[in-house]
């Protein structure tokens, strides 16, 4: 992990350490979760929108050691939202 946090400056791999980018993937779901007019998929996000509000009103808002939950939930949050939406496109 110590090589790649070196460099962080090379745009593709520094976006993995930011803190904004689970935002925007969050706010890109939400838009699609709206688009798409499965509101009740909004509250799979939940957590995940209190855990970013959390973090923004602390008093270490960059640390990317607070972001690490929703990098790791990303993979699930984003198939669970895909998955819902697939499956009242078949019905």
């Amino acid at each position: 992990m110590d090589p790649l946090t070196e460099k962080r400056h090379i745009p593709v791999i520094g976006m993995f350490f930011s803190a904004g980018f689970t935002l925007w993937i969050l706010l890109i779901l939400i838009f699609y979760i709206i688009y798409s007019k499965k509101y009740r998929l909004l509250f799979t996000l939940l957590p995940f929108i209190f855990n970013y509000l959390i973090i923004l009103a602390g008093p270490s808002n960059a640390e990317f050691r607070y972001i690490i939950p929703m990098y790791l939930s990303l993979p699930i949050m984003y198939g669970c939202v895909i998955n819902e939406i697939k499956k009242g496109e078949k019905s």
